[in-house]
């Protein structure tokens, strides 16, 4: 096989270690590869030097973060790649072999070393490696006060608007998700990790404020948690309200807004791959598909590696719940929704009351799809 080699330029200085090896670290459990780090870096700071080899693993891990950083030169590393045709004897008939043994996502991960993953993530990783490819080509058109603008508002168009709320402590992010209907495409996208629930809720009317300007119609909701509900009652008590915004709840529920439960997350996922994968929805932003690589199956739910954030996400799932709701009574919302999707339209909604941190949800069921 080939190999990626990342090569440390530190000199040996007194008793401090002349040389560390470390071997697939993609490989290593991202808590293990933390912890490695953690206690290998004083010393290397003193003197001595690291090689670390491997294949890649997906993006998101200490391996790949030394990689990117080593090919900008940020972090003092080498970068070193060792292609898989340059050991002898290796020519195409033997990557035809491979391919056959392996399959093409196999070879492309551990002979072309692409930063794919073996983790079970919910996107295709084939599918978001020519993604990326072509957002290589996309410009966001303007940006202001921290919203990214894809597109503009159509004249009399329809507008999808997810909100995730976070506490604008610096940890997690407040995004909001705007999205074309029925084409499901892009249009813009708003993060930060510290904007206050008031401050939140004025990038909301801001942007309807926009959709007004081009005659146009936005629907839009919020996630549910803890935050989620000051920003509701924000709206609740604004007497000044954007007419091009139509706020939306779940059907049969006695909570406004959208409660996140382990049902309604695992089905919105579900419905976010088949609408991506099935070309029925197209993202312009290469932070949500950067967040969308690190997105991993864990206990039959979904949610980011360790290390990853998953805010743009939980916007976007926010989106596709909104397009459900909009399915029970719109048919071609339902046709983009479930014309590929393997996940049933029913509403499964039900009363659970289970909190884990900012989150509602309900105890683990059987899922059949």
């Amino acid at each position: 096989m080939s190999w990626v080699e990342v090569v440390a330029a530190w000199r040996l200085v007194g008793l401090s270690i002349c040389l560390r090896d470390r071997d697939e670290l993609a490989f290593v459990g991202r808590n293990i590869q933390q912890e490695f780090w953690k206690s290998i870096s004083p010393t290397l700071s003193t003197g001595g030097a690291c090689i670390i080899s491997s294949t890649p693993n997906g993006e998101g891990d200490l391996f790949s973060e030394i990689w990117h950083g080593a090919e900008v030169g940020s972090n003092g590393f080498t970068p070193v790649f060792v292609a898989w045709n340059e050991p002898p004897g290796r020519d195409e008939k033997f990557k035809a072999e491979q391919i056959a043994q392996l399959g093409e996502l196999a070879w492309n991960q551990e002979y072309d070393c692409q930063f794919l993953t073996s983790e079970a993530i919910l996107i295709s990783t084939l599918f978001l490696q020519n993604l990326d490819k072509t957002l290589e080509n996309i410009i966001p058109i303007r940006s202001d006060l921290g919203v990214t603008w894809f597109d503009k508002f159509k004249q009399n168009g329809t507008y999808l608007m997810g909100v995730d709320p976070s506490s604008g402590s610096g940890k997690d992010y407040s995004v909001i998700q705007v999205f074309e209907f029925p084409t499901l495409m892009q249009v813009a996208e708003f993060r930060s990790n510290n904007a206050s629930s008031p401050q939140l809720y004025s990038m909301i009317k801001y942007i309807l404020k926009q959709v007004s300007k081009a005659d146009a119609t936005c629907y839009f909701s919020v996630e549910n948690n803890g935050v989620g509900e000051g920003v509701i009652a924000l709206y609740q008590n604004d007497e000044n309200l954007e007419e091009s915004g139509n706020f939306i709840s779940e059907d049969g529920r006695a909570r406004l807004g959208m409660v996140t439960t382990s049902r309604s997350k695992l089905k919105a996922c579900l419905n976010l791959k088949s609408l991506l994968e099935g070309g029925k929805m197209s993202i312009k932003s290469r932070m949500l598909v950067k967040e969308l690589k690190t997105y991993a199956t864990k206990g039959g739910a979904y949610e980011a590696l360790p290390g990853s954030t998953d805010d743009l996400i939980a916007a976007t799932l926010i989106v596709v719940r909104l397009l459900a709701e909009i399915a029970m009574y719109e048919q071609q919302a339902h046709d983009t929704l479930y014309e590929y999707s393997t996940v049933s339209d029913q509403n499964d909604n039900q009363e659970y009351d289970y909190t884990n941190g900012d989150e509602a949800y309900e105890e683990p069921l059987g899922i059949v799809v």
